[in-house]
């Protein structure tokens, strides 16, 4: 069976509730747990190995899932934006930087 990478993380406590979730909802998800030695250090991706693999055919199924969880979590929680207008608090415009003008 091919498989392909669904998630990276940099634990396996990290990978397992996303795992949990993917196998209840019926894709024959995967979890391998095993460190990468790379020759040059990067900073965008995880680098302890940990991955979720879902076979071919049942990846766009799992990333549409993936995508969906986690635009749910993003929305939940408290809403943290600032109001328009705030009692008692002077709201001013901040210069510009002229260094960044192009």
């Amino acid at each position: 069976m091919k498989t392909v990478t669904v998630a990276e993380f940099n634990s396996a406590a990290d990978a397992e509730p996303l795992h949990r979730r993917l196998v209840a909802a019926g894709i024959k998800a995967v979890l391998c747990d095993g460190a990468r030695v790379e020759k040059t250090p990067t900073f965008f991706r995880p680098s302890a190995g940990v991955r979720i693999e879902v076979p071919r055919d049942e990846f766009e199924t799992a990333f549409r899932l993936v995508y969906d969880w986690n635009s749910e979590q993003k929305t939940e929680g408290p809403d943290v934006s600032p109001p328009d207008k705030t009692p008692g608090v002077e709201r001013r415009e901040v210069p510009e930087n002229p260094w960044l003008q192009a």
